[in-house]
């Protein structure tokens, strides 16, 4: 499912518009959020000069779903019909997508406000993939970890459960992510 124009709301014209929300889950999600007292936005709080779209993502269970079932028809030797039953793909382009919208915004002075339920999926997604697609610096080693130090690790992305490994802190994790970047820099680096 992608953005839908019944899932926006603009107040104000579009040249006055200064703030973009982007909601990335899909919006019955944020409504039945809601009904159990979670997090939405009171879109009255903002005033004129905003915009603001459901993103219509779906969750982290939803995508491990797809995940485990495109690799089930590997494994079975059938990636063509993986492809198309996991919906991989349309997954995938649904985070691109809302990327590419994210750069739009971004790229003509309109600010952009990210987030989804609990902000460790998809909000750390579309909020990485921004900067690597506008600015060539977040396509460096160094750059890169500072993306995974700034958009995962400091707010509290659950690697180490994603990853299966309780133990492990998700700043540990990120700390290994630089490392290895530096050390693959280092390695290609003419003496």
């Amino acid at each position: 499912m992608s953005p839908s124009t019944n899932d926006a709301v603009f107040n104000g014209s579009a040249e006055d518009e200064k703030l973009h929300i982007m909601d990335l889950r899909p919006r019955m999600n944020a409504v039945a959020n809601k009904m159990m007292g979670k997090g939405t936005e009171n879109l009255a709080n903002y005033g004129k000069g905003f915009s603001f779209l459901y993103h219509n993502i779906p969750n982290i269970h939803v995508m491990r779903n797809s995940l485990q079932k495109l690799v089930w028809f590997g494994y079975n030797g059938d990636w063509q019909s993986g492809i198309y039953e996991s919906k991989w793909l349309d997954y995938t382009s649904m985070i691109l997508n809302a990327s590419l919208y994210a750069v739009n915004k971004l790229e003509s002075g309109v600010s952009c406000l990210i987030h989804c339920s609990d902000g460790w999926d998809r909000t750390a997604q579309i909020s990485s993939l921004a900067p690597l697609l506008l600015d060539p610096h977040y396509r460096t080693f160094d750059g890169f970890a500072k993306l995974v130090e700034k958009d995962w690790c400091a707010f509290g992305h659950m690697f180490a459960k994603r990853c299966g490994a309780a133990s492990v802190s998700a700043c540990t994790v990120g700390a290994a992510v630089a490392a290895r970047a530096a050390a693959a820099q280092s390695q290609s680096e003419p003496s």
